[in-house]
């Protein structure tokens, strides 16, 4: 399912980011980079939504629609240009697009598709438009959701502004919009929320991979997994399930220098993510413990809570042990549920016996 927020309305920033990064949520925010209202929380869409694996996308430097070619150039490519200089290093140049609502562009069909193809562009869709007016409420947004976990469908809808009694036009209310955050939270397991672009490079990706077995011994298994679109801007990693020994219970995946631990789960699967056309992919027994998620920057609102996690793998017991400003604090837990205060992490012990 994919979260599509139009115009970068100020409730947007206020409320859709912090909380679905509070949530682990991801949102594809059309960005207008030119207009005051997005230079107003600039500083929101150009370094809090990249930092927190929010995707922005091109929705027209201006929101004006264009008279000429040359125009048309600068609104898609001027905002093109904003979206890749404040991504991430090495991130994809793919960007979903949808030109602003209510604008004429006076250029024809096939110039529109050499400037999308020029930027990256992939037009975007969407199924429902998320208002009050529309009728929408929670319950309508989550059988949305229920719908894309039973048919396995991918369902993007989109958003303009959030208010507290969804009265303006085209705005949903904020009480309905948590609420269906809130559900989308819980079915994580059963539903991945992701970038528009994020998707749209799985689904393609995976339409036209091929995966070969090159050696599989008691030692480690050797895959190499390959797909037909240009790697250099298709970079998603799929989700691959391999069969593995029966007595590995963490197996240890390398690809391209990199290495990744994962449990193995019931009936010796391991479930793992791997890039196509990154060269081979090595999974081997894991022999000593290692973290798989760290604890990190945790954004909350103010008089929350502040929960940090940590993930160990490995044989035997694991105990963990935190510190708050080097000092240790009682018992191993995990997560660690703490107020106002700052928290890091130390080692990792493995029992001998």
């Amino acid at each position: 399912m994919s979260l599509q927020f139009d115009d970068t309305y100020s409730s947007q920033a206020l409320i859709a980011v912090p909380n679905l990064v509070k949530r682990g949520l991801v949102g594809t925010f059309f960005a207008n980079p030119g207009t005051d209202r997005f230079k107003s929380y600039s500083r929101v869409w150009g370094e809090f939504c990249p930092a927190h694996q929010q995707e922005l996308a091109n929705h027209t430097m201006n929101h004006i629609g264009a008279q000429d070619y040359e125009q048309a150039d600068y609104e898609i490519g001027e905002c093109a240009r904003y979206i890749w200089s404040v991504r991430p290093p090495g991130s994809t140049k793919l960007q979903a697009f949808a030109r602003g609502g209510g604008t004429t562009w006076n250029i024809t069909s096939s110039q529109m598709n050499e400037l999308l193809n020029k930027y990256h562009c992939i037009t975007r869709h969407s199924l429902l438009s998320c208002s009050t007016d529309n009728g929408v409420d929670a319950a309508r947004m989550t059988s949305m959701a229920d719908r894309a976990i039973s048919n396995q469908e991918w369902i993007p809808i989109h958003f303009h502004s959030i208010t507290e009694d969804g009265a303006a036009t085209l705005s949903i209310k904020e009480a309905d919009f948590i609420e269906f955050l809130d559900y989308l939270s819980g079915v994580k397991d059963q539903l991945w929320v992701g970038g528009y672009i994020s998707v749209y490079q799985y689904r393609e990706e995976r339409n036209t991979a091929n995966l070969q077995l090159l050696e599989n011994s008691p030692e480690r298994i050797v895959l190499n997994l390959t797909s037909s679109k240009d790697s250099s801007l298709f970079k998603e990693p799929l989700t691959l399930l391999t069969e593995v020994p029966t007595n590995w219970d963490v197996c240890q995946v390398t690809q391209n220098a990199e290495t990744t631990f994962y449990v193995v789960q019931e009936s010796s699967i391991c479930m793992f993510s791997a890039v196509p056309n990154r060269g081979n992919i090595i999974l081997s027994k894991a022999r000593t413990p290692k973290i798989v998620v760290h604890p990190h920057d945790t954004t909350v609102f103010k008089n929350e809570k502040v929960i940090f996690t940590i993930q160990a793998i490995g044989s035997g017991n694991i105990d963990y042990q935190w510190q708050q400003n080097g000092v240790n604090l009682a018992g191993a837990e995990t997560p660690l549920s703490i107020d106002h205060t700052t928290v890091s992490y130390t080692h990792l012990t493995l029992p001998t016996n």
